[in-house]
């Protein structure tokens, strides 16, 4: 066998074309990205549309996705706002509100940003968010009054829209949401913001299309759904701006929170609550006024870990509330 030994000139000139073809290796990988995440956003909306997940409704400048289930002239027109991030609420939380809906309408209204509703450029502000959800549900022919059920950061808007339009609201159900005190205002959101900037580059090269499993065990349709969800969540400029605003976001929300007679449901995840925490559930509970608290021994995803548990702690409330408000 002959061996060629390569002179200094010659493997310069190697390097370089192992370098150029590893570009080009690299430029084709991330077009094909690129193109495959588009192709895979058309192909979840047909899907979608086709399951009957689909129902933009127009809120001005872009539609939040709109979905109805349960019974249509039910005692409460429940409207579930999701937590942060959580863009397929309308699939996972179905296992706990199975509990609820023959007697109730359930409404899964998702923010711009989230899910298939459209994402937008506009700053998420809490007076933003809480008017996109009036105005989808008014332009769904959905009427007041409405039960409120968030989860997580969505007891912020929650809050904000019990305290601003009480006529609209009939009762409220926080769902270990995010407490409202004056120490959270102050927080710093960088690492949150950065994270989800991460998240939405890696969603526009397909890697979360590709790797990202169902958080829902169901069937294999509803893992489907939920994975198509919660792609198009992820692909979201509005959640980098919700990151970003959710100090300001609580700091306005309780300049105008003040306490009222409309029933109020707060469930905290834990199997106990030190006196400390207790005291400062409390001083948020106090300002939002006639608010219950009960304790569930689960994780903050309680609709996934305990569905029908927490299912039974919100109809036991709701139908409390429709006896002593027939």
């Amino acid at each position: 066998m002959a061996w060629r030994v390569l002179t200094k000139e010659g493997q310069k000139r190697r390097k370089r074309s192992n370098i150029i073809v590893s570009i080009v290796l690299i430029a084709l990988l991330l077009a094909g990205f690129l193109l495959f995440h588009p192709l895979t956003v058309t192909h979840n909306l047909n899907m979608l549309t086709e399951k009957g997940y689909y129902n933009p409704v127009s809120v001005g400048d872009y539609s939040l996705n709109l979905l109805k289930f349960g019974n249509e002239n039910g005692s409460h027109k429940i409207v579930a706002l999701a937590g942060f991030g959580v863009g397929d609420s309308s699939v996972s939380m179905r296992k706990m509100t199975a509990e609820l809906e023959n007697d109730n309408q359930i409404v899964f209204l998702d923010r711009a940003g989230y899910g298939a509703s459209d994402d937008t450029k506009a700053d998420m502000h809490v007076g933003t968010i809480v008017e996109d959800y009036r105005t989808a549900l008014k332009n769904a022919n959905v009427e007041a009054p409405y039960t409120l059920m968030a989860h997580s950061i969505a007891g912020v808007y929650a809050s904000y829209w019990v305290s601003k339009y009480p006529d609209e609201i009939d009762s409220v159900i926080l769902l270990d949401t995010t407490w409202l005190l004056d120490e959270n205002a102050e927080e710093n959101v960088t690492s949150a913001v950065v994270s989800e900037y991460a998240k939405y580059f890696a969603s526009k090269i397909g890697l979360v299309d590709l790797l990202m499993p169902s958080s829902v065990d169901g069937t294999k349709e509803e893992k489907k759904i939920a994975k198509a969800l919660t792609s198009m969540t992820m692909d979201s400029r509005a959640l980098i701006s919700e990151a970003k605003f959710e100090p300001e976001n609580i700091k306005d929300t309780l300049a105008v929170l003040s306490p009222n007679d409309i029933p109020k449901l707060y469930i905290q995840c834990g199997k106990e609550l030190p006196d400390e925490a207790r005291k400062n559930l409390e001083r948020y509970t106090d300002r939002l006024g006639n608010c219950q608290i009960a304790l569930l021994d689960s994780g903050h995803l309680m609709y996934l870990e305990k569905p029908d548990e927490s299912g039974k702690i919100i109809r036991d409330f709701l139908d409390e509330n429709t006896t002593l408000n027939p």
